[in-house]
């Protein structure tokens, strides 16, 4: 049990104050991803037999931020898309969809032409697109991955508008 305290004590600390730049602490996603990668070593570890009796039970933390999203009002919208239309490029034409169409930014990066159906208007997700940073005492590089969406609902068919497609 105190194995258990110590390490979740940790990860609550790094919660409110782990920023390497001092100002305060991580997002509960970092610290959801720091859990999902100590399960998953300690679960290879277990099964490669070196080590056992390890409890995996982690208290996540909860979230008690209430942001609001910002929302493009109608007249917004429709300001961006004349401009969007009237100076078409690879990016602009990717915010157009992705503002038509709902999708996520790593959702469109990974997008491949035979996913769009232009004969019956739909969109079809099935990956996403991550950059993971490699941190080297010499260099910070990073490679991108191409991976299916992180649940199985995220992997979706979106019909298109007629005149977007």
């Amino acid at each position: 049990m105190r194995k258990k305290l110590s390490r979740t004590k940790r990860l609550l600390e790094k919660y409110k104050n782990g920023r390497l730049d001092k100002l305060g602490g991580l997002s509960n996603k970092t610290i959801k991803d720091f859990i999902a990668i100590i399960k998953s070593s300690l679960k290879s570890a277990i099964k490669e037999d070196l080590i056992h009796n390890v409890s995996l039970d982690f208290i996540y933390p909860k979230s008690n931020s209430k942001e609001k999203t910002y929302t493009l009002e109608k007249q917004e919208q429709d300001k961006l898309t004349e401009y969007i239309l009237q100076n078409q490029s690879i990016k602009t034409m990717g915010i157009l969809l992705t503002l038509y169409s709902g999708i996520r930014i790593g959702e469109l990066c990974a997008l491949k032409w035979e996913d769009i159906d232009f004969k019956n208007s739909v969109l079809h997700i099935n990956k996403t697109l991550q950059r993971v940073y490699i941190k080297d005492t010499k260099t910070k590089t990073s490679k991108i991955i191409i991976t299916n969406p992180k649940t199985h609902n995220a992997e979706r068919e979106i019909p298109l508008n007629k005149e977007f497609a």
